[in-house]
């Protein structure tokens, strides 16, 4: 009997009739509820996983994003005046992705100038801004301006910075100091950075170079 049916018999049931007849239409109207009631439970079930499924996805796209780029809020005038306090930056997290040394033959672009680790696609370079956790303070996130790379040797006279005793062209620095800095070599697989306000800048001329695996990416 298919639904259209059973809507007859409940009528009928309603209307009153034999015995016999009434008492079926009464168990086929029973028949009838307890079909609309497994119907609806079906569709609330698949309600419910379509949106299951679609917070799942979210959280997935979310998560694929963030191991990408990731947002990150410039906080204080260190970098004025490329960045300005309270910009929003993005970070590329790919461009420094590392590989172990046991794969790096294979994959790799660019070593990373030991400490196990070998860069994907070229590390980063003099000039480049990075984002990255301060030595000893991984709680600290701080956004700063390539400026010696790993065997380099860094010299500061007069707020002049010299590479390898090479003055290092910076047009992007604006505010100077006159702070001179003892020649320091950049060990392997570690940065020099400095932020373009010298004289607001806390950098690698406070707490030396910063290894590799600090870096989270490039801004």
């Amino acid at each position: 009997m298919i639904l259209g049916d059973f809507e007859g018999v409940e009528e009928e049931a309603r209307l009153g009739g034999p015995p016999l007849v009434k008492g079926k239409a009464i168990h086929q109207m029973a028949i009838l509820r307890a079909a609309r009631a497994t119907n609806r439970y079906r569709r609330a079930g698949a309600l419910a996983f379509e949106l299951l499924r679609t917070a799942l996805l979210t959280v997935a796209v979310v998560i694929a994003v963030r191991s990408v780029v990731e947002p990150f809020r410039v906080e204080g005038a260190s970098m004025d005046p490329t960045l300005d306090s309270g910009q929003h930056v993005l970070i590329n997290k790919v461009q420094y992705a590392t590989v172990h040394t046991a794969l790096a033959g294979r994959f790799a672009a660019d070593p990373a100038a030991g400490r196990g680790a070998t860069f994907l696609f070229g590390g980063p370079r003099r000039g480049e801004v990075v984002v990255f956790r301060v030595p000893g303070r991984a709680d600290w996130v701080f956004i700063k301006r390539v400026v010696g790379l790993p065997g380099d040797t860094i010299r500061i006279v007069g707020g002049q910075v010299l590479v390898n005793n090479e003055p290092l062209d910076e047009p992007y620095v604006r505010h100077h100091d006159a702070d001179d800095l003892p020649a320091t070599t950049v060990p392997a697989g570690a940065y020099f950075l400095m932020g373009d306000n010298r004289p607001e800048s806390s950098d690698s001329r406070v707490f030396g170079p910063v290894p590799a695996g600090n870096i989270i990416g490039r801004a």
